[in-house]
């Protein structure tokens, strides 16, 4: 896909402007910590039939989809929207407001040696000139004609990483840039990043391919964050746009992925299907969402789309009830055909996932379910009490849960069945009471889960709502989250 030049000029002066607005201020301070989703392995790359661009972008932006090539080529034009809208901005914003708050609640040791990994394409400096002429990702990825982009040292900052990075330094925090970026790219890189605003750093460190080559991203990246804690360097944090530049060990204390769903996944460059099976995926979640995003338009409603997509990543937690201004917005969206359609994406990759699996077929693959609002929906008590907007009120839940009238979600019932075909057990896994076991038993068959596996066993698949479903060390091989943006953090 070629853009004609007069468009593209309008695109690049639409991308400067865009780039160089100050926007709003920081929301309050609240407590954090770092929550990890770990999918383990993938979903061999396989693309989900009818799914929307949006949703697409989702199921990218959370690494629910992987393994992929090129953009669609029907998601252009809606990839192109939100890269030049509002929408990219404001999400960029809410990470990085979050980050600069998580940094502000520290009490650091005034030693010199609390340090902030940052990326470079796509986190501090933007490659949007380039991506505007060669279809936002549609085109099949060049490294050639990238590289002699970067050559040209006429990347523009991130605003928002420009804002935090400098908020950083006010802190008594150290910056250090870590890209793929090859040895050979340094002082055109350096020279970029000054120009664009970032004047000072601890480290700059690129791709020594005489020590990386043929080595992952993840491997290398991995590798440095590690010769820096070596080297007495505390990693408060770590913000990337891609998976590589946030897995591994070490991650530093907190990460944060800004979106980009335009960029190939780094693994994918670099490994074949079967050994990107067997590499450890730590996810830190993004769920940008939007109805609009166009680059003339202001989004509707911007405010809670971008509270949604902090609080499904767990950007934003300690909530106690969604904004009274997003109530309306968060119940269009449960009840509307985006929320389906966002499930769907989640359970489809899921079942992917499992139907590439070598199963051993001893009666001991197991997947874990969760309960509410992952196998059976509360959208009937949430409906009468204000989608989240009024507290929680626990004797109320449990009266209704009492009822056992909860309907299935279809999308995970669907995919129940799917897995018994597979041969897969399943195992539902839920915080509700032992007093509940018989209601919830009960209402489980009554709306199409039949039969379940009591005994947890090997867990190949777990699929939840709520992050204390997927946390904690034995996760099972993959982690899926279904989007739930009025349930309350337990």
């Amino acid at each position: 896909m070629h853009v004609p030049m007069a468009i593209l000029q309008l695109l690049t002066c639409l991308i400067a402007a865009i780039l160089s607005t100050a926007q709003g201020s920081s929301p309050p301070s609240i407590p954090h910590q770092i929550h990890l989703l770990r999918p383990q392995t993938g979903a061999a790359g396989e693309s989900v039939v009818g799914v929307s661009c949006l949703s697409w972008r989702l199921g990218v932006e959370t690494n629910n989809i992987i393994n992929w090539k090129q953009v669609p080529e029907k998601c252009a034009g809606y990839l192109g929207h939100y890269m030049l809208g509002h929408q990219y901005r404001e999400d960029s914003k809410v990470i990085t407001d979050e980050a600069f708050l998580y940094a502000k609640s520290l009490r650091l040791a005034q030693d010199g040696k609390n340090i902030w990994v940052f990326d470079i394409d796509e986190t501090s400096l933007s490659n949007l000139p380039y991506y505007a002429k060669h279809g936002f990702g549609v085109e099949l990825y060049n490294a050639t004609a990238f590289n002699e982009w970067v050559l040209t040292g006429k990347a523009l900052a991130l605003p928002e990483s420009l804002k935090l990075y400098k908020k950083l330094l006010s802190l008594g925090i150290k910056v250090a840039f870590l890209t793929g970026r090859p040895e050979d790219q340094r002082t055109v890189t350096a020279t970029n990043l000054k120009n664009a605003g970032f004047k000072t750093w601890e480290k700059l460190i690129l791709k020594d391919l005489s020590i990386y080559k043929g080595k992952t991203a993840v491997f290398f990246k991995s590798n440095e964050r590690a010769k820096l804690e070596k080297k007495g360097y505390r990693i408060i944090g770590n913000i990337g746009d891609q998976w590589s530049d946030l897995l591994g060990i070490p991650t530093g204390n907190r990460t944060f992925k800004l979106p980009d769903p335009m960029k190939i996944p780094q693994t994918i460059l670099e490994l074949s299907h079967d050994s990107l099976l067997n590499i450890p995926r730590q996810i830190h979640l993004l769920r940008p969402k939007t109805t609009g995003a166009t680059f003339v338009d202001k989004v509707e409603g911007l405010s809670c789309l971008s509270w949604r997509l902090a609080v499904e990543t767990n950007n934003i937690i300690g909530w106690k009830t969604v904004p009274q201004e997003c109530e309306g917005y968060v119940g269009n969206y449960v009840l509307g055909g985006q929320y389906r359609e966002d499930s769907r994406v989640v359970t489809n990759q899921a079942f992917l996932y499992a139907k590439s699996l070598n199963l051993s077929g001893d009666g001991k693959d197991v997947w874990v379910f969760d309960i509410d609002e992952t196998s059976l929906s509360n959208l009937p008590y949430y409906a009468d009490n204000g989608f989240g907007v009024e507290p929680y009120n626990a004797s109320q839940f449990n009266e209704w849960v009492l009822k056992g009238v909860a309907p299935p979600l279809p999308e995970s019932l669907e995919l129940y069945h799917k897995l018994l075909a597979l041969g897969i057990k399943v195992v539902f896994l839920t915080g509700r009471g032992e007093d509940q076991i018989t209601v919830t038993s009960n209402n489980l068959k009554n709306t199409g889960y039949h039969t379940w596996e009591k005994l947890i066993l090997k867990i190949v698949g777990n699929i939840g709502d709520q992050w204390s479903d997927l946390l904690g060390s034995s996760t099972g091989n993959r982690t899926f989250k279904l989007p739930d943006p009025l349930y309350y953090i337990a």
